[in-house]
Formats: C-alpha cells, sequence, structure tokens
C-alpha cells in the first residue's frame, strides 16, 4: 500500500508486481506508472493538472470556474456564456457560484378584422439568480422561441389572436413564454396568459392576460406584468403587451395601448433591457398603434377603412412581444435567452 500524489489513496498493489495506476484524485488526470520490488513501490511520472486546475506548491488546486457553451465573452473580471439557441453548459471545475438570467421567447401581436384592433404580445417572464449553485456537470439549455407574426387573412378573414413565444430553460429555472395579443371579433379580444400577459384586441372592450411567470428554485427574482385592456367603442384601439418592468397600456380613444417596459439586467457585464411588451394596433381609420415597450417592444400598426400598416416586430435584446394589427400581419416577438456569469479568472 502506498500515497501517490493524484491516485485515491489507499492504493494497493502486488508485491513484485509492475503497471499503471489512473490520477482518479479531484482536479488530477493520466495516470502513472510503476514497478514493486521488495515492498517498494517506485512510481514513473506523476499525475497532471486536468482542465481549471493548477499545480501550485506541488498539489493541484483549483484555479477557477471553468465551463465551455453558448457564446463566451470576457469583460472586465467575468466570463460571460450566452445562449441564444439551444445548447449545453459544460463545466469542469467549479469553484463559487454563478449569476444566471433566463427569459422566455416574447409573445406575438394580435391581427384583428374589420375595424378592430390586436394587442400587443406579451413579454417573457424575465427570472434572475444571483448565486446559482453551478456543479461540475452538463446543463442542457432550451431558448424559446418567440411567437410567430400572425395575420387575418389566413384565418378566413377573421381575426386572430398572436402566438405565445416559448419557455426558456436552464437547470431548475423555467421562464415562461409571454402571451399572444388578443384579436377582433369579440370572441377573440381576451390577451393569452403567459410570462406577461398579451393585452386585449380592440372591439367592444377586452381584458389583457395576465402574467404568469412563476417563482423559482435557486432563483432570486422573477418578473412579470398583466396585458392592457381595451375600452368599448372609440376609435376601437387594443391593449399592450405586459412587460417585466410594466403593465401593458389601456387603450385609449384614438390611440393602441403602448407595450409594458422590459426589466434591466446586468449579468451580461452591462444593463440590459428584457422581456418588453408590444404596443397595440389602432382599429378605426386614423387611429394611431402604441409604441413598444422600452427595451425592444415592437410598436402596433395604425388602424386604416382598408389595410391597416403592420406590427413591428420585437428587437432581439430577447423576449420582447412583437406589436398587434390591425387587417394585416402582426409583429414577430422575438426569441428568449440564457445567460450565465462568473467570476474570470
Amino acid at each position: 500500500t502506498t500515497s501517490v500524489t493524484g491516485v485515491s489513496t489507499p492504493t494497493t498493489v502486488a508485491h513484485l508486481a509492475s503497471g499503471s495506476l489512473t490520477c482518479n484524485a479531484t482536479g488530477y488526470t493520466g495516470s502513472v506508472t510503476y514497478t514493486c520490488s521488495n515492498g517498494t513501490l517506485t512510481p514513473t511520472g506523476a499525475c497532471t493538472c486536468a482542465s481549471g486546475y493548477t499545480m501550485t506548491g506541488g498539489v493541484c488546486v483549483s484555479s477557477g470556474t471553468s465551463c465551455t457553451g453558448g457564446t463566451i465573452t470576457t469583460p472586465s473580471g467575468l466570463k460571460v456564456h450566452t445562449f441564444t439557441s439551444n445548447g449545453t453548459f459544460t463545466c469542469t471545475a467549479v469553484s463559487g457560484t454563478a449569476k444566471v438570467l433566463v427569459v422566455g421567447g416574447g409573445g406575438a401581436g394580435g391581427s384583428a378584422q374589420e375595424s378592430g384592433a390586436g394587442g400587443g404580445g406579451g413579454g417573457g417572464g424575465v427570472v434572475y439568480a444571483a448565486t446559482y449553485p453551478i456543479a461540475a456537470t452538463s446543463y442542457s439549455i432550451t431558448v424559446g422561441s418567440g411567437g410567430a407574426s400572425v395575420n387575418y387573412l389566413t384565418n378566413g378573414n377573421n381575426g386572430i389572436r398572436g402566438i405565445s413565444g416559448g419557455d426558456s430553460i436552464f437547470g431548475t429555472i423555467t421562464a415562461t413564454g409571454g402571451g399572444g395579443g388578443g384579436a377582433y371579433p369579440t370572441s377573440l379580444m381576451t390577451g393569452l396568459n403567459g410570462g406577461s400577459g398579451g393585452g386585449a384586441g380592440g372591439g367592444f372592450g377586452g381584458t389583457g392576460g395576465t402574467g404568469t411567470q412563476a417563482t423559482q428554485t435557486n432563483a432570486t427574482n422573477f418578473y412579470k406584468n398583466n396585458g392592457g385592456n381595451s375600452a368599448s367603442g372609440g376609435n376601437y384601439t387594443g391593449g399592450g403587451g405586459g412587460g417585466a418592468g410594466g403593465a401593458g397600456g389601456a387603450s385609449a380613444v384614438s390611440t393602441g395601448g403602448a407595450g409594458g417596459a422590459g426589466i434591466s439586467n446586468s449579468t451580461r457585464g452591462s444593463a440590459i433591457l428584457y422581456g418588453a411588451g408590444g404596443g397595440a394596433s389602432g382599429g378605426a381609420v386614423g387611429s394611431n398603434g402604441g409604441a413598444g415597450g422600452s427595451g425592444g417592444g415592437g410598436a402596433g400598426g395604425n388602424g386604416s377603412s382598408t389595410i391597416g400598416t403592420a406590427g413591428s416586430s420585437a428587437s432581439d435584446t430577447a423576449g420582447n412581444g412583437g406589436g398587434g394589427a390591425n387587417k394585416n400581419a402582426s409583429g414577430a416577438g422575438s426569441n428568449g435567452i440564457v445567460i450565465i456569469s462568473y467570476t474570470y479568472p
């Protein structure tokens, strides 16, 4: 029985034998050959340090968290992994915890018939963990898609609600996709529930969708808001989609409700807004679309007696809702995002 640095002890080998020992202690890799004669084991060579470990004072010690996956950037004092599509985050060495931001895909705006209005799409739910306990293992990453644009023409000239965004997932955290915007006729006016709710379609008074993002294990904060309501009568404008930083705006007489603001987060190393809601469209001729929520929500299209302007698609800052439309294509929501950062080196 002997002790070899890098090999789990005790190690027992046969008398007068030779062979190799696997370097299986934490922080080590490789193997060491040996001979054993008259009770004396003589190793040849030495174990080497595994990735994420450095030789200090004759032993391998952790050199900090070592992970791969996503697009990697290194702003001052940080290593940041950004996932804008599905992927794998793999850690071979871990020292401390990580900051994690998960944002669901944004919902699309609704597309309304006649003089009705399309509600703005809701922003994706936003979940933040200040001290997520990452481990030396692999994590499957899911990034929720933004809701696709819809057009009332594809529904037999009837209105059609916006498509909700997809969920984004990292470890114990799920960020819910934003709700699609409501539309017109009356049966379609209620905005869809989601991370933040879609805005109501305009016509005879509709209700915005409910923000449903729930708290998550290991998370510090979660953000959601409801979509805006629409009033009865007037120019039939719609309600704005809810944003992570504020509720969707209610419809006004001649202007659709504005999208709710996104929420600021600095996991990437600088402050960026995520999860903004889309603006609602106008309805009757002469009515205007609402502004997209600050941070990248799409603006609503204007109303018209023939074909309204299309709703604007959300920008790519992640998880923003698209704008609603009257007798035209609505704006699409933007995809979600997963960001992981930790102290580096």
